[in-house]
């Protein structure tokens, strides 16, 4: 069974390598155009930006693309109970997306002095109103292509995504600037519901019909939503806090050099969290019993942490070298920091191995806790540690959130370290 995991395993994170080469490549020219075009400030702000999306995308699906993710995995395409999750859920995202729009586009205004500092991106805040119907739709086809292990259409529309998002930024930096580039970045998503659609193979006409709407499937749901609405606000909204209290205490510069270490993080964490999202999260979502999932873990734990750890070791080797190539000389400051990044990288990695199993069980209590005190706890190391030792303290910060959220893990899930026969 262990060798049968890990097979399978190697098998998706070979078939999801070019992807990830492809989402790797784009990233980096991605943040490299942002620098030269806009530099530190304008990084903050696109920062800002990608938060403040992630919340209204989690919102707008109320959280049920996991729900779908795991029904899909659990009852097949041609079950009548996964005909009714779709409608029901492609129905009530729909209300809530409709819902958000307005709320945006009547608030645009306020949310652009919120996220920028400045009324004047309010076309922005109203592009991301415009869009978000399609957005949250296209999060939903794609969760449901996830949950039916279709991971050859996944990965080509991870690709799509991650070139056509190149190419609209680079079209709108270059042309209109940073207001350019940050509509594009709202629009990327939306515009691929086309491809997304086309490669989704089932009946739609079940999923707008009234009639396969369920409400008893409302209570199951429920449990989803408190997740993603807790996901939505907590973390999302303390980085946009971390990155205010160092632009109020320090500067917006150095609120983008916090952001540049985080676009690398989230460049190299490309190999990791796209092959977890793809297959150990379904995965997990199937699995029955603890035993099984403990092996699960184990087989996590003996490819993937070593893996990590090999490339935290060349990044840091390299760090000087990469940091120039990805974001320029003006942020070589970021190389005497990164240390810290790497280190906060490596304790979340240790625990999204149980941290997936929260998402996958609908495990509430245990999943609201750990997003609830990570967010608190990065917001308040921030709010003590950056008045006195300034742009370090986000960094640490960081790692204290992340050290604090694997302890919290490994207490909820004692019994796999405690009992190592399981």
């Amino acid at each position: 069974m262990r060798n049968f995991l890990s097979n399978q395993l190697v098998k998706v994170i070979s078939l999801n390598g070019m992807q990830v080469l492809v989402r790797f490549l784009t990233g980096i020219v991605s943040v490299r155009l942002i620098t030269f075009f806009i530099g530190a400030e304008g990084l903050a702000m696109v920062g800002n930006l990608r938060n403040f999306k992630t919340t209204l995308q989690t919102t707008a699906t109320l959280g049920l693309k996991d729900g779908i993710t795991r029904y899909a995995a659990e009852h097949g395409v041609e079950s009548e109970k996964f005909k009714k999750t779709l409608a029901t859920s492609f129905g009530l995202s729909s209300l809530v997306s409709i819902v958000l729009t307005i709320l945006l586009l009547g608030g645009a205004t306020h949310v652009s002095s919120y996220l920028f500092s400045n009324e004047n991106y309010r076309p922005v805040i109203q592009v991301i109103g415009s869009v978000l119907p399609f957005v949250a739709i296209n999060a939903l086809v794609i969760a449901v292509l996830t949950g039916l292990l279709q991971y050859r259409k996944v990965i080509v529309l991870r690709i799509i995504a991650s070139v056509l998002g190149l190419g609209l930024l680079a079209i709108g930096l270059h042309l209109y600037g940073i207001m350019g580039g940050l509509i594009a970045i709202v629009i990327t998503e939306a515009l691929l519901l086309f491809f997304s659609l086309s490669f989704l193979r089932i009946e739609y006409r079940g999923i707008f019909s009234a009639a396969n709407f369920d409400k008893g499937l409302l209570g199951s749901f429920s449990r989803y939503s408190i997740m993603a609405l807790v996901t939505a606000t907590a973390i999302p909204t303390s980085y946009i806090l971390i990155r205010k209290l160092v632009e109020s205490h320090i500067s917006l510069e150095s609120s983008g050099m916090w952001e540049a270490s985080l676009r690398i993080s989230g460049i190299y964490m490309i190999f990791f969290t796209s092959g977890l999202s793809l297959y150990y999260f379904p995965k997990l979502s199937a699995i029955q019993s603890e035993k099984a999932f403990f092996a699960e873990v184990k087989n996590y734990y003996k490819i993937i942490v070593p893996l990590f750890l090999f490339v935290a070791l060349s990044i840091f080797l390299l760090k000087g070298w990469i940091i120039e190539l990805v974001l320029g000389e003006g942020f070589l400051v970021v190389s005497d920091l990164l240390v810290w990044q790497l280190l906060a990288d490596l304790f979340k990695l240790l625990y999204l191995a149980f941290g997936f199993q929260l998402l996958a069980k609908s495990l509430v209590f245990k999943y609201v806790f750990i997003e609830v005190s990570f967010g608190l706890t990065l917001y308040i190391s921030g709010l003590l540690l950056i008045p006195v030792i300034g742009l370090k303290g986000a960094f640490y910060a960081n790692v204290i959130a992340n050290g604090l959220a694997l302890v919290w893990m490994l207490f909820f899930f004692k019994k796999f370290w405690m009992h190592s026969e399981v």
